[in-house]
């Protein structure tokens, strides 16, 4: 009996670490998985989605600016409503194509991307554009100060 504990006990640990294992996220995993969030958020004219991918002090400072928008006369739903019809009519999307990841270490990177925007105002113009990033809290962010 004891036996059969220990060996139903080895497999159940063995599977638990497997497991965690098998869906562990590396750190280029989730670079990638950011800009791939970032780039379907745009897409669908999504300004909070697009915002989420930030790095917390961008944030914070969109948050800011949302909060003071009726002292200046207009409103969030009005900037997001904006954004989102910007999108739509110039049937505008985001590709983004990473290229290269420089890591200058545990909680930052320079990420090197061809940027494609596409729809009828833009010929699919292809630019090079290289984007900090910043760990935080186990994820990675976008940082905003990154200039095209």
């Amino acid at each position: 009996m004891k036996r059969k504990k220990i060996i139903i006990i080895t497999i159940a640990v063995i599977l638990i670490l497997s497991f965690s294992l098998i869906n562990h996220k590396t750190d280029t995993d989730k670079i990638i998985e950011r800009f791939e969030i970032f780039e379907e958020a745009y897409s669908a004219g999504d300004l909070d989605g697009c915002i989420e991918c930030l790095d917390a002090q961008s944030r914070n400072s969109f948050k800011g600016i949302e909060s003071l928008g009726p002292l200046f006369g207009f409103n969030t739903d009005l900037l997001n409503g904006l954004f989102a019809l910007g999108v739509t009519t110039g049937n505008e999307e985001i590709e983004i194509d990473i290229k290269k990841i420089a890591y200058s270490d545990d909680a930052h990177a320079q990420v090197t991307t061809e940027l494609r925007l596409k729809g009828y105002s833009t010929q699919n113009e292809v630019e090079t554009v290289v984007f900090d990033v910043v760990k935080e809290e186990n994820d990675w962010y976008i940082v905003e100060h990154t200039s095209f």
